[in-house]
């Protein structure tokens, strides 16, 4: 990767790439985040809303996200989609650690998408893991937080109400933004269509967009073109049960659940 390129990627991702010395929340040694950059391929650009990788695709090339946003869905026979997991900038997308994965789900881009193959990383956590602790380890991580984010995704399209789940979503997009250095204090920027956000959430476009106007008529969020700014992030929180998934594992107590009037 030359030096341009390894700079403009440091600039866009400095949690993922930032020294590059920060990988899924764990510290490499200069060694470790050398040989990561290393493993790096060819970006390659998809368009808005193609599929990436179908169900029954050997998932053994994960691609790093640069840019952009993609997820992790299942089609219908007549075209609907249930979208299972969001993917955004910083992100690793078809990682599995098992041998001889099957992709149990289709990947498909949500926006213009950047993407970098980085099928080496997981040949060496899985021939190398002693001799490679801090990569495994972030790998391992990584795998951690995506099954989180989709039970979290369960509960909210199971269990919770509209507003409930549209906010706990925009508190996890946030969340996740900032461990890439993508957010400016409670704000930042969603370029998905409400059709994008209605796939992920089991409602209508017309509830997503009715239930946006609530949060913003009870002064909790504020939405100005592609930019979300949380007003009062800790009252969300509270509403609709939200906990950072670090929170959760190290936790060993399930805080009381504030009532908020609707």
């Amino acid at each position: 990767m030359s030096n341009v390129m390894k700079a403009d990627l440091d600039r866009y991702a400095p949690a993922a790439f930032g020294g590059v010395l920060t990988f899924g929340g764990i510290n490499l040694s200069r060694a470790e985040s050398s040989l990561l950059v290393r493993q790096l391929g060819a970006i390659q650009t998809h368009r808005p809303n193609v599929r990436l990788m179908s169900e029954g695709d050997a998932l053994d090339r994960p691609r790093l996200i640069r840019s952009g946003w993609a997820c992790r869905v299942r089609f219908l026979s007549d075209g609907r989609r249930q979208i299972l997991n969001y993917y955004l900038p910083g992100d690793i997308m078809g990682l599995s650690l098992e041998p001889d994965p099957v992709a149990l789900a289709g990947y498909a881009s949500l926006t213009r998408l950047m993407t970098m193959d980085i099928g080496q990383l997981r040949t060496l956590v899985l021939d190398h893991p002693d001799e490679y602790p801090e990569l495994t380890a972030a790998c391992r991580k990584m795998k951690v937080h995506e099954e989180y984010y989709l039970l979290s995704q369960i509960t909210r399209i199971g269990r919770q109400k509209a507003y409930e789940r549209v906010a706990h979503l925009l508190l996890e997009f946030h969340s996740r933004l900032s461990r890439t250095g993508l957010t400016e204090g409670s704000s930042f920027q969603l370029p998905l269509t409400q059709e994008a956000l209605a796939d992920g959430l089991g409602l209508s476009a017309v509830h997503v967009n009715r239930t946006f106007k609530l949060l913003k008529r009870k002064n909790l969020v504020r939405v100005e073109r592609a930019t979300v700014t949380l007003l009062e992030r800790d009252a969300l929180a509270e509403m609709c049960g939200f906990r950072e998934p670090d929170d959760l594992l190290e936790a060993d107590t399930t805080p009381e659940r504030a009532a908020v009037s609707f």
